[in-house]
């Protein structure tokens, strides 16, 4: 019973890998806005800000769908590390948000 429990968790990982490893979907929607910002600290350059809105329909009614994606390269000590963070909102055409969403990943 051991041994199966360690198959079954080894096949749970195997397969949240390859579904993580899946190449990004591309949004729906008529892009209305697409912003590209440099973001510096202490005076460099260390990543970008992209911004962009689509605008969706759904059962007659129209939505726009703003995703922000920051992403920086820093230094610490002798090591390089990426960190990545997306957020994003759903949002009526008067403004009232109907959902809200945040991703983050953190450097090796």
């Amino acid at each position: 019973m051991h041994r199966s429990v360690g198959s079954i968790l080894a096949w749970l990982v195997v397969a949240g890998a390859l579904m993580s490893a899946e190449p990004a979907k591309q949004p729906a929607g008529k892009l209305v806005r697409d912003i590209w910002d440099a973001a510096y600290l202490d005076g460099t350059r260390a990543g970008y800000i992209h911004t962009s809105v689509r605008e969706t329909e759904k059962d007659g009614k129209k939505y726009y769908q703003t995703t922000v994606a920051l992403e920086l390269t820093l230094r610490r000590f002798q090591d390089v590390i990426r960190q990545q963070m997306e957020t994003g909102t759903v949002e009526t055409e008067d403004g009232k948000v109907t959902a809200v969403s945040m991703q983050q990943s953190l450097g090796k």
